[in-house]
């Protein structure tokens, strides 16, 4: 019993500290009494939220009874903070039969928060994630009428009861009552009051908590990639990275290096952290001027403040990448005056954007770009702009649609503007975003004219605009009888036949047909087989109209569906490449389809996904041989997105069909739209290279098969498959400059006989064979060096690596860059060890990747193949019964943390699932059971997490794995794959971290 002086508030967690760790410094004002029962004394401290010690529960067997001098309450708050260690139910606190706060495992894999008092029940809405190993505020509070509970400070569930009260005897921390429930994980700060507390605000009171980063922790900034005075820090960052506000700068310079082709739009993020509060800040782009005098035009360059847009980390939502503070870099506003920054807020990037469709001249521009503030010193920085003796086309080569919803029951445009449907200053603000759509590389939807009108062919012979669904939504058709219970499919006819037909002969005439197609989305959309007689009766009135119509359905694949569907809109989720070659075998087209069901295994346009993976979609598109895409919305504001964190009617949306703010007066952009005309833009490289290829491909002795190879290299370094993108930038932008390099030797009529995906030269080489064939003529330069070639042509180069980490070969002064790669080699075991290597210095960071084949080889009851996506090996059991494999991992020395991942494809409601065990001590340890992973049968990231890998590896040379694969039905396939296989370790070495750029 410890006995301090009587307060209105219980404040749990000091007394604890007091007890166990030693007491706590300032003012004491508590009086309680706290027992324990014996068999739950096995509670640890671990640091706190705010440093300190706080609770740790094994979610076995320990618990903490409090009692309180607090006996009746008609009005209270109890709140406190958590870090759950996995997913597992556990009661938080618990006032026996009267109130209890838990966390909630529901349907296997969706984390929620739940209260009960009363037996009135609150749970949070929709999915959340607290996020393992990270603390996470949860409160509840009832005023006499309203019961609220609350996550982070925000109220996300809330009931209407009256007259009730808590009777406080016992407050049990960490399990339920008699030890019930465990809890795993920590527990932190524990209050009880007698009074209902406000947390407006708390979300913003951890992120400032979290950030401290004032102007006396500066030091910590001051790294070589910094450019920095007294009052702020300035670096450089691709346009596809994502910058938190509490983000450090990187370890290595990012130059301000801007590089593109004509007709090209890229961009470079400035990010400024403020030391100090700045006042009227102004950024500032001198002349660019390349060495012939050419001027880069200032209206070419724009710049826009990233603003950051508020989605909850509490909401699951559709795509699990989330990040804690629910703070995301997205909306794209221009700057036109100077702001303010506040030092308490961290981070804020700029981006700017340089335009060469005026036919900007090829070169490298060199400038200044200035920082200047009212109340700061200005700093100058130099900035590059090369502009490549090469133009991207007009015209896209991507078909597909994107969506502006407004009009005919989508009425966003018009509710948020306060405009009338028809109305000319509503057809204005139509115009704006359709031209942004074009301006991104993007076919909108709907043209923003009738089709009959004279304005009608500015648009559709636009070269930007390459696809063009009829008559939008309407298509034409209509349901004659209201949309009930399975309709007849005579119900579908024509809106207004004859205005159909002129509406093709129009197109026909002015030869724009084969921009055109139907999408009656009104009708029929996302059809299965038992709509197919629906789509047969669509595609026959189009038909009636033109013999050769085709028809779009954003769909699924379903034979059913064959001999209707011209332009397969494959959704993503079951998209699968093999049934998508023969789709086009047939002649008919496959797009791929994005929508609001992706969950966290695919790419998508989600605020909290890695930009990289959206960009990464025009690589995939050319990697699958796709002609086009279609994406449902970029307005979906059933809500404000400047205000509301959830702007669509999906209370988990992750800002799903929303990539477009509304400003004022138009449309405003975002990271992801700029993202996604970077990725087009990517696509268009591939296509200009392809294309000199097949042009040359006779002189090179090439087939229209290698050249395919040769660019799906290409594609696969950036993003092996569709469901594994890594969220690698800077492999975008090495394989971007590749190209582009490639272009232009092509275009001096030099082939290198090098493959496009060898970027990387091996840490310890130091000389390379660089063969290839010059074709405009006998002259050739490498560096310093006039070569030799033969009659042919061709030639041979022995290249002397020199040191550094990015090296690059002058030919006939075009560059060809290399960059240094990972050090590897094989270890006893046969796992493939990866060493970062950073300017010939150990950076700390080993990865094994696990060989499949090897797999297979030490059980033959185990098959190795390609299952659902290409160019992932899996290996796994297809039989009845169980099969296991044994592997080994070195453990490098002072190891400190480690994790192993992989992907597992397998089926838990049809009984197929993969086991993963340790040996430990004789025996073995399961320490994954893929039976309680996802009831469906895709692949999804398995991750097993340094508390349960590290007490097996201390004073150990290595690990003992076993993969365990269970079948019980005979049917489908429990496997793994081997990309993202990769246990990794961070290593300590004499007693000092590594760290730097080598560290992931």
């Amino acid at each position: 019993m410890f006995c301090m002086k009587r307060s209105e508030k219980v404040c749990l967690s000091l007394l604890v500290a007091v007890l166990l760790f030693g007491g706590i410094g300032g003012n004491c004002a508590w009086a309680e009494e706290i027992t324990f029962e014996s068999r739950f004394t096995d509670t640890v401290g671990i640091p706190g939220y705010q440093g300190g010690q706080a609770w740790e529960f094994d979610g076995q067997k320990s618990c903490v009874i409090m009692k309180t001098s607090l006996k009746l309450l008609d009005k209270f708050t109890i709140s406190c903070w958590v870090m759950p260690y996995s997913q597992k139910n556990g009661a938080i606190l618990e006032v026996p039969e009267k109130l209890g706060i838990y966390l909630d495992i529901y349907n296997t894999r969706w984390v929620r928060f739940k209260a009960n008092f009363n037996g009135h029940v609150l749970v949070t809405p929709g999915n959340i994630i607290t996020g393992y190993d990270v603390w996470t505020h949860v409160a509840v509070t009832y005023d006499g009428r309203q019961l609220r509970l609350f996550v982070n400070g925000m109220p996300l569930a809330e009931k209407t009861i009256t007259g009730q009260t808590l009777a406080l005897e016992k407050v049990c921390l960490g399990a339920g009552h008699n030890g019930r429930a465990s809890f795993f994980g920590g527990i932190d700060e524990p209050v009880i009051s007698k009074d209902v507390s406000d947390f407006t605000g708390l979300l913003e009171k951890i992120f400032t908590q979290k950030m401290n980063l004032h102007k006396s922790n500066a030091s910590a900034f001051a790294t070589g990639a910094c450019h920095k005075n007294d009052h702020y820090l300035v670096w450089a960052a691709g346009p596809t990275e994502m910058i938190a506000r509490d983000m450090a700068p990187p370890a290595l310079s990012n130059k301000t290096r801007v590089e593109m082709a004509q007709n090209e739009v890229e961009s470079l993020q400035i990010v400024l952290h403020p030391l100090q509060d700045l006042d009227n800040v102004e950024i500032k782009i001198s002349a660019l001027q390349n060495e012939r005098g050419d001027i880069f035009p200032a209206s070419n360059i724009t710049l826009h403040k990233i603003e950051y847009i508020y989605n909850p980390p509490e909401l699951f939502g559709t795509g699990c990448r989330r990040k804690k503070d629910g703070f995301y870099p997205d909306a794209l506003p221009i700057v036109n005056n100077p702001c303010n920054l506040q030092s308490s807020t961290g981070n804020q990037p700029f981006l700017i954007s340089f335009f060469t469709f005026d036919g900007v001249a090829p070169g490298k521009y060199s400038g200044r770009l200035l920082i200047e503030s009212a109340n700061a010193l200005t700093m100058t920085i130099p900035l590059d702009v090369t502009v490549w003796d090469f133009a991207l086309t007009r015209e896209s080569h991507l078909r597909g649609e994107f969506n502006i919803l407004y009009g005919r029951g989508w009425r966003f445009l018009e509710k948020h503007y306060g405009l009338e449907w028809g109305s000319k200053e509503l057809t204005t603000i139509y115009k704006k975003y359709y031209q942004m759509l074009l301006d991104h590389r993007l076919n909108p939807k709907e043209i923003p004219v009738d089709l009959f009108s004279g304005e009608a062919d500015d648009y559709l012979c636009d070269p930007r605009l390459n696809s063009h669904p009829v008559f939008e939504y309407s298509g034409g058709l209509r349901w004659t009888k209201r949309k009930g219970a399975f309709p007849a499919e005579e119900s579908i006819d024509y809106v207004d036949k004859s205005r159909l037909e002129r509406a093709v002969s129009l197109l026909k005439q002015k030869g724009l047909w084969y921009k055109s197609y139907f999408c009656p989305q009104n009708i029929i959309d996302e059809a299965g087989a038992a709509e197919a007689h629906y789509v047969h009766r669509v595609k026959k009135l189009y038909t009636d109209i033109a013999a050769d119509a085709r028809l779009a359905l954003a769909c699924n694949y379903h034979p059913e569906l064959e001999g209707a569907v011209d332009i397969w809109m494959l959704h993503c989720l079951k998209f699968n490449p093999f049934q998508a070659k023969m789709l086009q075998a047939k002649g008919d087209e496959v797009y791929l389809y994005l929508a609001d069901s992706m969950g966290g295994r695919y790419p998508n346009y989600y605020l909290s996904f890695p930009r990289s993976e959206t960009r990464a979609m025009g690589w995939l598109y050319r990697l699958y041989d796709l002609q086009g895409y279609e994406y449902y919305s970029v307005n979906l504001w059933y809500k404000n997105p400047w205000q509301k964190a959830m702007p669509s009617n999906n209370e988990d949306d992750n800002f799903q069909g929303v990539l477009i703010y509304p400003g004022p007066d138009g449309p405003v952009s975002s990271l992801r739209l700029e993202a996604i005309r970077d990725g087009m833009e990517d696509y268009e490289y591939l296509w200009q290279l392809e294309k000199r290829l097949r042009s040359l491909s006779r002189e090179l002795n090439l087939s229209d098969e290698d050249i395919d190879k040769m660019i799906k290299r290409c594609c696969e370094f950036v993003a092996p498959a569709l469901n594994r993108v890594p969220n690698e930038p800077g492999a975008i932008y090495k394989m971007r400059r590749r190209l582009a390099e490639e272009i232009l030797l092509l275009e001096r009529g030099i082939w290198l006989d090098v493959p496009f995906d060898k970027i990387f030269i091996g840490n310890d080489e130091k000389n390379i064979r660089i063969k290839g064939k010059v074709l405009s003529g006998k002259f050739l330069q490498i560096n310093d060096q006039k070569i030799r070639t033969a009659e042919d042509g061709t030639f041979v180069f022995e290249w002397h690596i020199p040191q550094g980490n990015e090296t690059a070969i002058m030919i006939n002064n075009d560059i060809l860059t290399f960059y240094r790669e990972k050090k590897r080699t094989n270890d006893k075991y046969g796992w493939a060890e990866t060493t970062d290597v950073v300017d010939g210095i150990l950076a700390g960071q080993y990865d094994f990747n696990l060989d499949m084949a090897r797999v297979a080889k030490k059980n033959p009851a185990l098959d190795l193949m390609n299952y659902v996506m290409p160019n992932i090996p899996m290996v796994g059991l297809m039989k009845k019964g169980k099969a296991s494999v044994d592997f080994q991992i070195a453990i490098p020395q002072g190891i400190k943390t480690c994790q192993i991942s992989f992907s597992s494809l397998q089926g838990a409601n049809s009984g197929n699932y993969v086991n993963v065990y340790v040996g430990s001590a004789g025996s073995w340890k399961r320490i994954y059971e893929g039976k309680s992973g996802y009831s469906d049968c895709r692949l999804y990231d398995v991750t097993i997490s340094t508390r349960d890998l590290l007490p097996h590896c201390a004073a150990k040379e290595s690990l003992l794995l076993r993969l365990e694969f269970v079948n019980t039905a005979g049917r489908g396939f429990a496997g793994i794959s081997s990309h993202s296989c990769k246990p990794f370790f961070e290593a300590v070495y004499n007693g000092v971290e590594m760290s730097g750029p080598g560290k992931r």
